[in-house]
């Protein structure tokens, strides 16, 4: 019977691959004896297969905020930020419940006036349809390798 990783351990895998570093995953799973049970965490098998496994899982959440992040660029309201630059008095300025993520930088210049620079909407539109095109693309690809192991699996039984 294959025991299973405790919850220490699937707390110091997770930790680990969150910050990259041993000792402070160690010290968030609460895994005493650092010096001693370091060498056994990392040479063990289940171990090391939890970290491959929360690590795909984090550049996949990762793929997918970025995708939605270029999304919000593109397609945001901008109300808020108008809204920002008709202010009459900068010192009233509350963020809280405002819309500012389409800003990239914002400058108050010597005459009081504000500059407000926006993110290229354009441009979060160009990479979103290269996302697309590469997911169409590997699409493709995995059919075309399915065919093609189709076909390879079909021509052996030929042979046979």
């Amino acid at each position: 019977m294959k025991r299973s990783l405790s919850e220490k351990e699937l707390i110091f895998c997770y930790f680990f691959v969150e910050t990259g570093n041993l000792r402070k995953a160690l010290s968030i799973a609460k895994i005493d004896d650092p010096e001693k049970n370091l060498p056994r965490l990392m040479s063990n098998k289940m171990i090391l297969e939890q970290i491959a496994k929360n690590y795909e899982n984090r550049r996949l959440n990762l793929g997918i905020k970025s995708e939605l992040g270029y999304e919000k660029l593109a397609f945001n309201d901008v109300t808020d930020c108008v809204k920002l630059m008709f202010m009459k008095d900068i010192n009233d300025f509350q963020t809280t419940n405002m819309n500012l993520f389409n800003i990239s930088e914002i400058k108050r210049l010597k005459d009081g006036t504000m500059e407000i620079k926006f993110f290229d909407r354009i441009k979060a539109l160009e990479k979103l349809q290269s996302i697309e095109l590469n997911k169409v693309g590997n699409d493709l690809l995995s059919f075309y390798d399915a065919i093609k192991n189709a076909h390879s699996s079909s021509g052996d039984e030929s042979e046979n």
